[in-house]
């Protein structure tokens, strides 16, 4: 049956998720309107034929004569003409919660602020080791709905807290929060409006997964759920300082040694997939031989190679504060690291943020709009106008055994398409030294 039938539909948002939705409705012959507050060129381009939009601006009119409105996870729910149409009772959902409503194959649903991609890309590869049909999608890489169009067995998604905004019907097989740390400050009150957002992944789960290390990611208890954990040094999943091991359930079951990818957080996320793995049946040992295959996963932590003496890390993925302080603390060493941040800053943090830099020997290079915000945050600090004159600096002074870690701690869409395309300028630069 099609519920979509006599609705007059508005999607809002033009980018890869505004198009996925326009696909799914003219797949079922519903038309729509679309709009997008850009005026590109480029996006104008990619509408099918047929199809009513505007860009440049929202369309009151078109938002208040509809009943059914599709909200881009870029667009804040908390924008005035769509909190007018939530008074009015018009019903506002995003594209998971259409999604939700389309399959009935078991989902896992993956969310927290940090490491989110990393699982969900390591869960993945589990299960396609174990020869099932796996649809990877979401936040990352394909929109949910353009997995529909092919036969899966599982759907792994990563979903954001403004996904979840606009979902009511998941019923996940297995849901993770992996952390939460102040960010979004731009689209949340509180930290704990951000929270709230995030922990309604757990919603109707049978099986919820949290952090043993964060109680914010604890779930509420509910009958007829079954819950793990995992963490450093706690949880049943846990990852054992003092040996440097992993176990479940206190038997070790995988070394240190053993792994290509590294960083604390990366164990961690490590532990998150193999509790995901062994929730849908997967055995360990499957799981085990995945997770040994994975390298360095792009733009997260990621060793691009050795140039001038010096280990050159790409940590482009690190968007926030919280996320820069794992990379920094996964670096095990006591030499000079030069830090480039900046960008555009959308979390908070900063005294974390300095006083782990005053205990390392770290040299700042900053860009970008809030990079002089960043370059207080230590004396000596420089300040550059684009990550390509950061490059210029820091390889004029750079010495054998030195580290340089781009984890820029913002947004990249003050100077970037995105945070892939930051990280494939850094490497470019990289490359031309």
């Amino acid at each position: 049956m099609n519920i979509y039938i006599n609705k007059k539909i508005v999607i809002i948002g033009a980018g890869k998720t505004g198009l996925s939705c326009i696909n799914f409705f003219r797949k079922k012959k519903i038309n729509v309107k679309i709009m997008d507050i850009r005026k590109n060129t480029e996006i104008k381009n990619r509408i099918p034929k047929g199809v009513i939009y505007q860009f440049g601006s929202l369309n009151n009119k078109w938002i208040m004569e509809s009943n059914l409105i599709v909200l881009s996870p870029g667009v804040p729910i908390g924008t005035p003409i769509i909190q007018k149409a939530l008074c009015k009772g018009i019903e506002i959902i995003g594209d998971i919660e259409i999604f939700c409503k389309e399959v009935k194959k078991p989902i896992i649903a993956i969310t927290g602020t940090n490491g989110k991609t990393t699982v969900t890309k390591i869960v993945g590869n589990i299960i396609k080791s174990s020869k099932l049909k796996v649809g990877i999608g979401g936040n990352i890489g394909k929109p949910a709905l353009n997995l529909l169009y092919k036969k899966y067995d599982i759907y792994v998604l990563e979903i954001s807290s403004f996904q979840l905004e606009t979902t009511k019907s998941l019923k996940a097989t297995v849901a993770v929060v992996l952390n939460l740390q102040k960010n979004h400050i731009d689209r949340y009150n509180s930290f704990k409006q951000y929270c709230k957002s995030k922990l309604k992944i757990f919603s109707k789960a049978k099986i919820c997964i949290f952090n043993k290390n964060e109680k914010k990611t604890w779930p509420k208890k509910f009958k007829n759920v079954h819950y793990k954990c995992f963490g450093i040094d706690s949880g049943e999943y846990r990852f054992d300082t003092k040996s440097k091991s992993f176990l479940i359930s206190g038997k070790k079951f995988l070394d240190l040694h053993d792994l290509k990818l590294k960083g604390v957080h990366n164990y961690v996320n490590i532990l998150a997939a193999i509790a995901v793995a062994d929730s849908i049946g997967i055995p360990t040992y499957i799981s085990m031989k995945s997770v040994k295959k994975i390298k360095n996963i792009s733009n997260r932590f990621q060793f691009i190679g050795k140039k001038m003496g010096a280990t050159w890390i790409n940590d482009s993925k690190s968007t926030n504060i919280s996320s820069t302080l794992s990379a920094i603390k996964s670096i095990d060493s006591r030499s000079k690291i030069y830090l480039i941040l900046g960008g555009k800053n959308k979390s908070s943090g900063f005294s974390a943020l300095k006083k782990v830099i005053e205990k390392k020997n770290v040299q700042l290079c900053c860009f970008g709009t809030d990079g002089i915000k960043f370059s207080k945050l230590k004396k000596n600090s420089f300040l550059c106008n684009s990550l390509e004159e950061c490059i210029n600096f820091i390889r004029k002074r750079l010495n054998n055994g030195e580290i340089v870690l781009f984890s820029p701690a913002c947004s990249s869409f003050d100077q970037f398409e995105n945070f892939a395309h930051r990280g494939n300028i850094f490497l470019k630069l990289y490359k031309s030294i």
